[in-house]
């Protein structure tokens, strides 16, 4: 017998391919991620609600973009987009 579906809690993170996005996870967020990031390059959408804010990853690169208005950001004075990288292993 199936395990019947559910939504995953407030707390457990989406497992790939779960094609959550982020407006799923943000539905009050306040900026359209332009299409050259969700759709033209090879940036996934890894957003997860847990998150101060969407993030999409490419490779070793991950890209942050955070509320338009300040007041919604996790540090008002902070950028609105933000990277981070790492060094694959081998």
């Amino acid at each position: 017998m199936l395990a019947p579906e559910r939504e995953p809690s407030f707390f457990e993170p989406h497992q790939p391919g779960d094609a959550l996005t982020y407006r799923e996870e943000f539905p009050d967020f306040d900026f359209d991620v332009p299409s050259v990031v969700t759709g033209a390059w090879d940036f996934e959408d890894t957003s997860w609600r847990q998150d101060v804010c969407p993030s999409f990853v490419c490779d070793v690169f991950r890209l942050w973009i955070d509320f338009t208005d300040p007041q919604k950001r996790e540090r008002p004075s902070g950028p609105a987009v933000r990277s981070s990288s790492w060094s694959a292993r081998t």
